[in-house]
């Protein structure tokens, strides 16, 4: 597992954050829809090429797996996240994989994982 440099570049332009029915610190759902407030991602794991696992200041971890296959990303130095209005929600946001040839692949699900003791 390679841990990359994440750039997440907030744009919190318009409302503070989407209308999210429960929202609970780091994290928010929308009926079936899971968002993460980017800034209080701590730190991050990608495993492979479809997997990327948010530790978050709170003490819980989401894993997201992409919507495909991102090739290159757990290889990769770093990647672009630019969530709208603060928060990372499944199934919406693209990343963009930076290098000399950029490569763009989307946020898929989120799913809860048991915190590390």
């Amino acid at each position: 597992m390679r841990a990359c440099l994440i750039s997440l570049t907030l744009s919190l332009v318009g409302a503070a954050a989407p209308a999210l029915a429960a929202a609970s610190g780091d994290e928010a759902v929308q009926g079936t829809k899971v968002c993460l407030r980017a800034v209080n991602v701590l730190n991050h794991v990608v495993p492979d090429d479809r997997t990327i696992i948010f530790h978050m200041k709170d003490g819980t971890v989401w894993k997201n797996t992409l919507q495909a296959d991102c090739h290159g990303l757990h290889m990769a130095d770093s990647f672009t996240l630019a969530p709208p209005q603060g928060w990372l929600c499944a199934n919406q946001q693209p990343l963009r994989i930076n290098g000399a040839a950029p490569i763009t692949c989307y946020l898929g699900d989120f799913q809860q994982m048991p915190a590390a003791k």
